[in-house]
């Protein structure tokens, strides 16, 4: 049974709130690791209670999280109801009454549904929301009620999610929640103790961009040397749990050379594989992933109990999305060590700023959790257990050398105000269309202008798009007047429009068929390409799919080309036939059966070919081929699964 804490009470009390007063959308910004997913099933749960019909789609742009989160409703809404996933990997369509699909492959076959055939609908992540490839899906769908939920809304690109999702009906970052010991404990270390002081200290602050200031400042490590320190660090624990954040795929398969008992966790690894290695991690046998990019956002990994930081970056956003992998509690687990050892100072501030921040934010419990009644949020009868931060920058000599540093980035001669560099930016002309790498290739022009307006102005900065004056595109009022447009660019398909074409004409929108109040028909009248409805259309999709495969058309942008070369296929057959199977079937081109359709039926029977192959650690992961009867994800085919060490024969 599922507990929720007193946070996520309020959350769903906001959200019930929200509905109950007619509005059919909301916005939940939670730090990670307090349980959105969960907030987000129990909600899904109330909604259904008035709608037990209701069917749930929950969108995400990482199977990972789609997969967590499948968990996650199952054990909330009870395994009574059917489950399934749309991804590229598996398509359950219209079998299920919670489908967990993911952005990507979303995109590709919406039109598969119906814009309203989910009432309930959770975007996950939902700061990606803004991004090109994802927009036009979310904005697809009319649902009942819209759940957006993030830990980080802020985008660096301006955009601003609170435009789908509204403002948020419930707020609490992560500052406020480590002062609340809602979170692990965090005792972060600065590492970055080779400061040539003196090189800083005789040059000319007033005249150096802070990335000149970064290069002059901080010596850069070896990776060797790196590799000792966190393992040195880490025999403070008794079973350490490491993650290893780095620069670049090159550098994860690099460093992995120096640390025993590591792998590699990155984009260029086959995602079964990367499963295979992820379960292996939070089994024990191996004690330390060194990724890149993967554990950005939504990994639910509470077993990691000491971070390194080797990326250097200046974007809040991607460091606390890395930060919280640590943070969510686990049984003995105590603290998170966070060892950083980033030369950069936009870093160092950054993490004074947090330090501060979770200093002043009182700390707030209520009587269920306290021990106190009535129900009190006050902080002067409550005492901290322990610091929820502790920063540790080795030596008072070192800390000296830290707050020199800070009071040059904020005695340098920059802008006061936000307002006064972006006058300064509107001077230039840094066009809005080019964004931040716009603004990173002509900033230096100005020397009073920061190489990162969005950390030194931070606590005015409203995102990029503010900054560079970006404004929303603007259409033509009508929908005749766009059909004409887009005709004169002679656009054959909806695909074609909507992948860059549309662009050609600033007045454009992406999405015609939702932008105007007029009556769209289709896609064929408003591209001047011919009705996508036929006269005499085949009866059944069997006899549309037979006819399609005999003109030897393989996909679903193809069909949308070369249909017309047969009068009687239809322009839409998810739409035209009530019983559409999906386009893999339709076309015949559907994905060959699973590698393990033939794997051994026991367990037993797959550990003797492991152990006769002289498998006996994480290489699994990369030798399971050897034997094509052996599963890739032993662990969940076979439900008896003993655990690793007695598959692997390391016990009896």
């Amino acid at each position: 049974m599922v507990t929720l804490h007193y946070y996520q009470n309020d959350c769903l009390k906001a959200t019930d709130r929200v509905r109950k007063n007619g509005k059919g959308r909301a916005l939940v910004v939670m730090a990670s690791g307090l349980g959105k997913t969960v907030v987000a099933a129990f909600d899904a749960k109330r909604f259904r209670e008035s709608s037990p019909d209701a069917r749930v789609l929950y969108l995400c742009h990482q199977n990972n999280i789609l997969e967590q989160a499948h968990s996650t409703f199952t054990a909330i809404n009870g395994s009574q109801h059917t489950y399934g996933f749309f991804t590229g990997v598996e398509k359950n369509g219209h079998a299920a009454q919670f489908l967990f699909a993911s952005l990507q492959t979303m995109r590709k076959h919406k039109g598969l549904f119906r814009p309203d055939e989910f009432p309930y609908i959770v975007v996950d992540e939902s700061h990606h929301t803004y991004a090109d490839t994802y927009l036009d899906v979310v904005e697809y769908w009319k649902p009942k009620f819209l759940l957006g939920v993030t830990a980080t809304p802020d985008r660096t690109d301006g955009e601003d999610i609170r435009r789908v999702f509204g403002k948020e009906v419930f707020f609490l970052p992560i500052d406020e929640a480590l002062a609340q010991e809602l979170l692990t404990p965090v005792d972060y270390r600065l590492l970055t103790d080779e400061i040539q002081m003196q090189t800083m200290l005789e040059t000319p602050q007033g005249k150096m961009s802070i990335t000149k200031l970064n290069k002059l400042i901080f010596v850069p490590r070896r990776d060797e040397e790196i590799a000792k320190i966190i393992l040195k660090h880490a025999e403070e624990f008794a079973a350490p749990r490491i993650i290893i954040f780095c620069e670049s795929v090159i550098h994860c398969d690099h460093l992995a050379r120096y640390l025993p008992d590591s792998l590699p966790f990155h984009s260029k690894i086959h995602l079964r594989e990367r499963v295979v290695r992820l379960e292996l991690f939070r089994q024990g046998i191996v004690s330390t992933l060194i990724t890149v990019d993967v554990f950005n956002e939504g990994m639910d990994i509470p077993e990691a109990n000491i971070l390194a930081f080797l990326r250097s970056t200046a974007s809040p956003t991607v460091f606390f999305q890395q930060l919280g992998r640590g943070l969510r509690k686990s049984e003995g687990k105590d603290k998170v060590l966070a060892l950083d050892f980033v030369g950069n100072c936009e870093r160092i501030r950054m993490i004074l700023d947090l330090w501060e921040a979770v200093k002043k934010s009182p700390l707030r419990r209520p009587a269920e959790e306290a021990g106190k009644t009535p129900r009190n949020y006050s902080t002067r009868t409550l005492h901290r257990a322990r610091e929820p931060f502790t920063l540790n920058v080795n030596t008072v000599e070192f800390k000296e050398k830290v707050m020199r540093i800070l009071d040059i980035i904020r005695t340098r001669n920059f802008y006061p105000t936000l307002q006064e560099a972006q006058e300064a930016v509107l001077t230039l002309g840094i066009e809005a269309k080019y964004g931040q790498k716009g603004y990173r290739n002509r900033y230096r022009e100005d020397p009073r202008l920061p190489s990162s307006p969005e950390t030194l102005y931070s606590t005015s900065w409203k995102g990029w798009g503010k900054f560079l004056g970006k404004s929303r595109k603007a259409t033509y009022k009508t929908l005749l007047q766009a059909s004409k447009a887009a005709k004169k660019l002679n656009i054959a398909t909806s695909i074609e429009y909507r992948g860059e074409r549309y662009k050609e004409d600033p007045r454009l929108p992406r999405n015609p068929e939702e932008e105007y109040e007029d009556k769209w028909e289709d896609w064929g009248v408003f591209l001047g390409t011919g009705s996508g409805t036929v006269k005499n259309p085949y009866a059944t999709w069997q006899e549309a799919g037979k006819a399609a495969i005999k003109l030897s058309i393989t996909s679903h942008k193809e069909y949308t080309e070369r249909r017309k070369e047969d009068l009687c296929l239809p322009g839409a057959p998810p739409q035209h036939y009530a019983d559409f199977p999906g386009w893999g079937s339709f076309l015949k081109t559907g994905n060959k059966a699973p590698r393990h359709i033939d794997a051994y039926p026991t367990w037993q029977e797959a550990a003797r070919s492991v152990q006769a192959l002289g498998i006996t650690s994480s290489k699994y992961a990369s030798r399971y081929k050897e034997d094509a009867r052996l599963p890739w994800n032993p662990w969940k085919f076979y439900k008896d699964f003993p655990g690793w060490d007695i598959f692997l024969g390391r016990k009896k």
